[in-house]
């Protein structure tokens, strides 16, 4: 009977974990309507550089770590997003993949020529 108990708690749990839907709004509401194709900001980044805008896209190469961090790309290319070692808000780990909605403000990383988003909120779209 232990054996069996067991067993059914490990199954739950591991459906629990493997069917948690990821879907969900995170950090500060996306108030910005407009979006921005991340091309536009990677060709002319002088225009963008420290405006707030929203990218739609891809998830990719969301940090295994902390959540602290990730990739959005989009048709015309792709930008990194910091989440400032999550002070504010963390991303799912298994949200590689999904399509979601960022906003945040266009910036440099501190002595490198590297565009990058500081993400402020981030909205990941049901499948």
């Amino acid at each position: 009977m232990k054996r069996f108990i067991y067993l059914f708690l490990f199954f739950l749990l591991n459906t629990a974990f493997f069917w948690t839907d990821v879907a969900g709004k995170y950090g500060d509401s996306i108030t910005v309507k407009e979006k921005t194709p991340i091309g536009d900001i990677t060709k002319e980044p002088e225009k963008y550089l420290d405006k707030v805008v929203r990218v739609e896209g891809e998830l990719f190469d969301v940090c295994q770590e902390m959540g602290c961090w990730f990739s959005i790309k989009d048709s015309t290319g792709a930008i990194y997003v910091d989440l400032s070692m999550g002070i504010k808000f963390t991303m799912p780990k298994k949200s590689n993949g999904r399509s979601a909605i960022v906003q945040g403000m266009v910036s440099n990383q501190k002595g490198k020529s590297t565009l990058m988003l500081k993400g402020s909120g981030v909205e990941i779209l049901k499948k």
